[in-house]
């Protein structure tokens, strides 16, 4: 019938397309490999983390480029976009607070994405035993 090597690479070539868009986001630091045996290889680490630094920054440039954007086309501040967007009606301590929160939430996405890279080596020997 099928022997196991041909059904982990049918396995990877079903999954692939969903693994390839988390290898661009930087959430998969694997690669496709004729080398080994369970057709996967880790990624280095200056690539990956190449990978996740250019993801973070242009989703960050695109949503930079949309406030500014608005902000000019209405002729608004950056507080004032804030208040209408978000619908932020309090003191001046809530907008640093917001501000904080955004900070936050987007320096644990990042700390997400490079927390998952020392798991690359875990993953291959997984893959590895269940090739095996």
């Amino acid at each position: 019938m099928y022997s196991s090597q041909d059904k982990m690479t049918s396995n990877f070539n079903t999954f692939w397309p969903m693994l390839k868009i988390l290898q661009i986001l930087g959430l998969f630091p694997i690669k496709k490999s004729s080398e080994d045996s369970c057709g996967f290889e880790a990624m280095p680490t200056g690539k990956y983390l190449f990978l996740t630094l250019t993801v973070q920054l242009l989703s960050f440039a695109c949503f930079v480029a949309s406030f500014a954007y608005i902000m000019v086309k209405h002729n608004l501040d950056l507080l004032d976009l804030l208040h209408i967007m978000f619908a932020l009606k309090g003191s001046t301590l809530d907008d640093i607070i917001y501000f904080g929160i955004i900070i936050i939430a987007s320096l644990s996405s990042l700390g997400i994405s490079i927390g998952v890279f020392p798991l690359k080596g875990k993953m291959i020997e997984l893959m590895r035993v269940f090739d095996n």
